[in-house]
């Protein structure tokens, strides 16, 4: 029932359309790093293409586990902490609590990939004199376009100091 489209609602429709959003999270990146590949017009879309494909099993996989694995009453019951139940329904402790890991990890590449896609669209604006030239400037031991990065990072800490204001983390 829960792949059916016969209890389809706004709010149902509301929720995928934001799960349908991380399907596609990340997988721009092999578009924008196309210049530094091999075959670049082929790879970066076939790159980007396959990561599609592999977030969509992933998430149908999750998707399936956490029905076999808890009931409707476990699955709301763990709210926004369905990795975690999930784990400590599979697996005994202290295994289950490589969840933990598997949530940083994740954390960690989304950081990378959102960095990243920043930094690189700056700088290609700038190479193509849209924005500031500061922005095109590499880095001369790490070949990155290093103050763009800076930039983001300084925006980024900026609203995390902001979001401390605000004391319930659905308003963030």
């Amino acid at each position: 029932s829960s792949f059916s489209l016969a209890g389809l609602d706004m709010e149902s429709f509301a929720a995928g359309a934001v799960i349908s959003l991380f399907l596609f999270w990340g997988w721009d990146i092999s578009l924008n790093l196309a210049e530094e590949t091999r075959n670049g017009h082929q790879a970066s879309g076939l790159g980007a293409v396959l990561a599609m494909l592999v977030l969509i099993a992933i998430f149908t996989v999750f998707h399936v586990l956490a029905l076999v694995a808890l009931d409707q009453a476990q699955i709301a019951a763990a709210g926004t902490n369905l990795i975690f139940a999930i784990a400590d329904s599979l697996f005994p402790r202290p295994w289950s609590l490589l969840a933990v890991l598997v949530v940083m990890l994740s954390t960690v590449g989304a950081l990378a990939t959102t960095t990243l896609g920043f930094s690189r669209t700056l700088f290609a604006k700038s190479r193509h004199g849209v924005l500031h030239a500061r922005w095109q400037q590499l880095h001369p031991r790490w070949n990155t376009p290093h103050q763009a990065t800076l930039l983001f990072a300084a925006l980024g800490a900026a609203l995390l100091l902001a979001s401390l204001a605000i004391t319930d983390v659905a308003e963030v």
